[in-house]
């Protein structure tokens, strides 16, 4: 699954600070996101995420639930921003 997406910031405001680009690699699959800013008012966002096909020990599950849960924690991530 791949998205990217052009978020406009509302006039009035700035960029004060970004997250840092994340990487998740697990036999399970990754997971990859960045946000970068194009220019004052604009920042582009990109993830990736891929899941392995397979058949896991049941052993396993809460390392594959650990997963889900760093993805659901990244696409929760916040700009901070400031008024101008």
């Amino acid at each position: 699954d791949l998205d990217e997406y052009s978020i406009k910031i509302p006039d009035g405001y700035s960029i004060v600070a970004l997250p840092q680009d994340v990487n998740v690699n697990t036999k399970f699959g990754s997971y990859k996101m960045t946000l970068k800013k194009v220019d004052e008012k604009t920042v582009l966002y990109k993830k990736e995420i891929l899941i392995k096909d397979g058949v896991y020990p049941k052993e396993d599950y809460d390392v594959y639930r650990k997963f889900w849960r760093k993805i659901a924690r990244y696409e929760n991530t916040k700009i901070a921003l400031g008024k101008s």
